[in-house]
């Protein structure tokens, strides 16, 4: 939000790192979620550690006027490559699979929109591409929580 009231790259910082954490603690749950939840566990902090460098390393190149996004885009990408395949690959959980699918579909649709910002706010004069990005982002982001308070029921119950 922050980045929001006053874009620029020095509050990009901002909106970059939650992303990044997002990013890493995700791939570390479908590690431990469809593989080996010790490894899962075991990969939270270096990926967390890997996503923060990222941010703070493109700010620092940022500063230096070369803006160097490589860490922070294989941050970003290489889940979106890797997760698929692990789900494909292992039997993750009916439940966790089908809301990380739902999660995996909206954040691809919410970056088509990103790149159509000027477009989507051109043709409806209201409301920009961006800001469908973070709507369904959020709403994704609402598919895991659903599906972690359904299992969180499922325990209070047993």
């Amino acid at each position: 939000m922050y980045y929001h009231l006053e874009p620029a790259n020095s509050s990009l910082v901002w909106d970059r790192l939650p992303m990044s954490i997002a990013f890493t603690a995700l791939f570390s749950s479908v590690v431990s979620e469809c593989i080996d939840a010790r490894a899962g566990d075991a990969l939270l902090f270096p990926l967390l550690t890997l996503g923060i460098f990222s941010v703070l390393f493109w700010a620092w190149t940022e500063q230096t006027g070369s803006g160097d996004l490589r860490p922070y885009i294989l941050v970003q990408f290489l889940p979106l490559v890797l997760i698929p395949l692990i789900l494909i690959l292992y039997r993750p959980p009916r439940d966790y699979a089908a809301a990380i699918w739902g999660l995996a579909v909206l954040y691809l649709i919410s970056k088509g929109f990103e790149v159509a910002d000027r477009q989507v706010y051109a043709l409806t004069g209201a409301v920009s591409g961006h800001t469908i990005k973070h709507v369904l982002a959020a709403a994704g982001t609402g598919l895991i929580a659903a599906m972690l308070d359904r299992r969180e029921g499922r325990r209070e119950t047993a």
